[in-house]
């Protein structure tokens, strides 16, 4: 019998007086009992494949390194509970977030008192957000705040050690609802004179994602969207990418000299604006942490329909060596502003 079996059960039975009198919970128990749930968190891999449940049990132990223990039991499906043991190993693995397993995102839940595992949503996750090609007059706390404001739920804003937002990005926590598509960028009237100017966002550990929709609890593949994505040059041209992906995980220590202190513009030549993913995208500043050239970015954005296979066949090929590991893919790099017209 599932769950929804039970469920249906309890709303159907009819109560009386053979089922006993009503018990009073007794407050040691209580108190017992919402102590360890205070410890206490349930992640859902979101993928619609079955996961080895065994694997991910013991891989993300390790990965997440905790110091006075961790207890992982299965409740059903790709759904887990983390019982542990300290509270700062618990404020540690969220403040961490988001992980995934085998490249699909783990979505936490805190529960509470008297909710139950299958009434749990698992609609929120945390991100670092890279909000780029903004503007100096914008590049505030406050404004991070507003902007930030426009994608989730602001948690944090990563302001470096001097304690400004300026360089070449901005850096916002953000809690975003993973049940809608991601934000590809944001369209703000700067100076209230009319001319829109569009942020690009860029998702820092962002597991993988579909291509056609931007819904994280699927792959491109398996995507049911009816929606035809456009064809250009004999190449599907998706609404979304690798290109959402940061390529790297940003620390607070080494923010600064990851980010740089100021637009760094091209020099020596000029580049016409190019198009991606329904983006026109000028070159504007230098393209990436790693020098990556701004045709390869455009070839990534313009994405081949066979990649989201070939990420399912690495997949299976990690499956089958047994090489699982908890750590996002990072693809690509983008540091590209955009304005419409």
């Amino acid at each position: 019998m599932n769950s929804e079996d039970i469920t249906s059960l309890c709303a159907s039975l009819s109560i009386n007086s053979c089922d006993g009198p009503v018990q009073l919970l007794d407050d040691r128990l209580k108190v017992e009992a919402i102590n360890r749930l205070s410890l206490c968190l349930v992640g859902r891999i979101l993928t619609r494949k079955w996961v080895n449940r065994d694997a991910f049990i013991r891989v993300i132990g390790k990965i997440w390194q905790v110091k006075k223990g961790l207890d992982i039991e299965s409740v059903s499906g790709n759904t887990f509970t983390f019982h542990f043991r300290d509270e700062y190993d618990l404020v540690k693995v969220m403040a961490g977030s988001p992980w995934s397993f085998d490249n699909a995102l783990i979505a936490m839940e805190k529960p509470t008192g008297m909710g139950t595992i299958e009434a749990l949503s698992f609609s929120q996750a945390d991100f670092w957000v890279q909000i780029h090609q903004i503007p100096l007059l914008c590049m505030t706390r406050e404004i991070g705040r507003f902007l930030g404001g426009m994608i989730g739920k602001v948690l944090d804003i990563d302001g470096g050690s001097s304690g400004d937002c300026v360089g070449k990005f901005m850096r916002v926590r953000i809690q975003i609802d993973i049940t809608k598509s991601l934000k590809r960028c944001l369209r703000v009237d700067i100076m209230g004179d009319g001319v829109e100017t569009i942020l690009i966002l860029r998702y820092e550990r962002l597991p993988n994602h579909c291509f056609k929709c931007g819904m994280i609890n699927h792959f491109t593949s398996e995507c049911v969207e009816d929606d035809l994505c456009p064809t250009v040059n004999g190449k599907v041209e998706y609404h979304f990418g690798a290109w959402l992906r940061a390529s790297g995980a940003q620390n607070k220590s080494t923010y600064n000299s990851q980010r740089g202190s100021f637009f760094s513009p091209v020099k020596g030549k000029e580049m016409n604006p190019v198009v991606a993913a329904g983006i026109e995208i000028s070159p504007i500043l230098n393209v990436s942490d790693k020098g990556d050239d701004i045709m390869d970015l455009v070839s990534t954005l313009m994405c081949d329909p066979s990649e989201p296979q070939e990420q399912e066949e690495l997949a299976g090929d990690r499956r089958r060596s047994m090489k699982k590991d908890v750590r996002p893919q990072e693809n690509g790099s983008i540091n590209g502003g955009c304005r419409s017209h």
